[in-house]
């Protein structure tokens, strides 16, 4: 009977592979290096079963949203895109893997010969420790 449940609980939608629902929800800090030099933003990812969202924010007014994103198990993938200056848009496929409280992956693009690709990382922003109050003499 417990496996019948399973299943259609599966079957449903309601259950995410490996049971990761939300485990890369929240903030992330992501590098990568460019033949530009080094770019970096805040991401904010949140999940949906095993469809992923977000948004990279380079500046307070430049910012990315994450298309077509999945997660299974430990395994991302997802589309970004952006125009550029000398015209046309320039899509980067992102494929990463989920390690602890890091994301390590590669972005891949289509311009050059052979397409260009870049290795980049996301470490998760840990909420700051809460204060307690003062500790007494007596304790």
């Amino acid at each position: 009977m417990r496996g019948l449940a399973l299943m259609f609980a599966v079957l449903a939608g309601g259950v995410v592979v490996c049971g990761q629902q939300g485990r890369v929800d929240g903030e992330w800090n992501w590098r990568m290096e460019s033949p530009m030099g080094l770019v970096t933003a805040r991401v904010v990812l949140r999940t949906e079963g095993t469809k992923l969202m977000g948004t990279f924010h380079f500046s307070e007014t430049r910012r990315l949203e994450i298309e077509d994103g999945t997660i299974v198990g430990d395994d991302l993938r997802f589309t970004v895109r952006r125009d550029r200056r000398e015209g046309g848009t320039m899509v980067y496929q992102m494929v990463g893997r989920v390690v602890g409280n890091e994301i390590r992956g590669t972005a891949r693009t289509g311009l050059g010969e052979p397409p260009a690709a870049a290795e980049w990382v996301m470490q998760r922003v840990m909420p700051a420790p809460q204060k307690r109050g003062p500790v007494s003499a007596g304790r």
